[in-house]
């Protein structure tokens, strides 16, 4: 069975701001130019965490998602079409909390390889 998940009806629950969002980013890295450093995407990728920014894009037209890396010096901005961006999440490749107060609190969720007894 599979799971229903839509990340506008998340944002309209617990608000834009409340909502963090983990998943894979390239690395930046420099290479020198002789004068300068240039920054340069490396092609292996680290999960790290992302907010939901809207500035072109609301999540309210259902059309495009922005995610921006906590730390932009290392990591890229992503843009998604929102089913895309919802399919995603459902196949585990990116994890939805909520930050309250008490930390982090799951929304969406996908164990993968995980042992069960």
């Amino acid at each position: 069975m599979t799971q229903s998940f839509d990340i506008s009806k998340i944002v309209k629950e617990y608000g834009v701001k409340n909502i963090r969002v983990f998943g894979n980013a390239s690395l930046f890295a420099f290479k020198s130019t002789g004068i300068d450093f240039e920054p340069i995407l490396q092609e292996n990728e680290v999960r790290t965490e992302f907010i939901i920014k809207e500035g072109i894009y609301k999540i309210t037209d259902k059309y495009k998602i922005e995610l921006s890396p906590l730390d932009k010096e290392m990591f890229d901005i992503k843009f998604f079409y929102l089913s895309d961006f919802n399919n995603l999440v459902k196949e585990g490749n990116y994890s939805v909390y909520v930050l309250t107060g008490d930390g982090y609190h799951p929304i969406h969720v996908v164990m993968r390889d995980v042992e069960t007894i």
